[in-house]
């Protein structure tokens, strides 16, 4: 049971409207994969510079029916879509497990386990893919102490939530009664937040997030302004931005 409930898939794919190209579907991926590698896990906030990018789970180079197909588009940093790049198994890689993981099929962990800050396979997909996608690399390997740091901070915090949650009134100053009981229950609310598994998830999302790679509505316009100078200045090409 434990093992069929490890397995269930941890990024959930919302229902978009089928959209005209691939690149549409930019914003819907970076909610649904949480702004967050696919392959990774590192967040947009978390890449510190590194791009992210729409990556196809099956090349379109092998199955061009897919390439403006929602479930086959993922979100990935730049650094595994470059290692990833057009990796197409045949049936006898499938068999031998020698396939990407995607996360929104499986959970990750069934194939992998942190030892320290270094992740090692449990399974042979999970092998594969430490090695494939280089996911023991030192940037990697650093965010693992990082998050590992505040993992800690975050259960020493909550530890002294708890503890100021049940301090009985009558230990308390009479002065100072009211200030105490309207901090607890500020504390308390808090509390009941960092334990909704649904509050918890949106917060994960708003801290994952990067503006910096937000759409850009003035993109469009900025572009033919560009280009147009450009052509007054008799620029022979225009570079791409």
């Amino acid at each position: 049971m434990n093992e069929i409930i490890h397995k269930k898939p941890i990024v959930f794919r919302s229902n978009v409207e089928k959209k005209s190209k691939y690149s549409d579907y930019r914003d819907d991926l970076r909610v649904d994969f949480w702004y967050s590698c696919a392959y990774c896990s590192m967040t947009e906030d978390e890449a510190c510079g590194i791009g992210f990018e729409i990556d196809h789970y099956l090349p379109q180079n092998f199955h061009p029916a897919l390439s403006n197909d929602y479930n086959n588009l993922m979100w990935s940093c730049q650094k595994c879509n470059s290692l990833k790049r057009d990796y197409n198994p045949n049936d006898s890689d499938t068999e031998k497990g020698l396939m990407i993981i995607r996360p929104d099929n499986e959970n990750p962990s069934y194939h992998f386990k942190l030892n320290y800050n270094k992740l090692e396979g449990k399974t042979i997909t999970g092998e594969f893919n430490i090695v494939y996608l280089a996911l023991n690399r030192m940037q990697l390997q650093k965010l693992g102490m990082i998050r590992k740091k505040f993992y800690e901070s975050s259960e020493y915090i909550k530890q002294g939530i708890k503890s100021i949650a049940s301090i009985k009134i009558d230990r308390i100053d009479k002065k100072n009664r009211f200030l105490f009981e309207k901090m607890k229950k500020h504390i308390i609310e808090r509390q009941k937040i960092l334990e909704d598994p649904e509050s918890v998830s949106s917060i994960l999302k708003v801290f994952g997030k990067s503006e910096l790679i937000d759409s850009d509505p003035e993109k469009r316009k900025q572009l033919k302004s560009r280009k147009n100078y450009l052509k007054q200045q008799r620029a022979i090409t225009v570079p791409k931005l």
